[in-house]
């Protein structure tokens, strides 16, 4: 995180706040809930991906009694918001160190969700 100038980030799934447990946030839910369609929304969260790959974890409403589970799905566990040549330079040196998955996100598309 230090390499990267603190910019590294713990994703969680969009409407992760509609469900049980410690993100829940109903205030929060409620935003998700109103702003899901909205691809401006969908496209500034780390992995805020379209479908086939938002399905592992749906918009609830925020009522107090969703059932099923959220999950992460095919998104990486971890993002690296690099806006520095450096910062790139220095996630893709980790990455290979330590034979990790890379991903790189941009505004293209594929809809596999890499």
């Amino acid at each position: 995180n230090q390499s990267v100038s603190g910019k590294l980030i713990r994703n969680h799934p969009p409407a992760v706040s509609c469900y049980p447990g410690p993100l829940e946030n109903a205030q929060q839910c409620v935003y998700v809930n109103t702003h899901w369609s909205d691809s401006l929304f969908r496209s500034s969260q780390p992995v805020g991906y379209v479908y086939p790959t938002d399905l592992t974890c749906p918009p609830m409403e925020p009522s107090g009694n969703n059932s099923g589970s959220c999950i992460l799905g095919p998104a990486p566990v971890y993002t690296i918001n690099a806006t520095e040549p450096e910062e790139l330079a220095a996630g893709i040196a980790f990455a290979k160190k330590n034979n990790v998955r890379l991903v790189i996100r941009n505004t293209g598309h594929d809809m596999l969700g890499k």
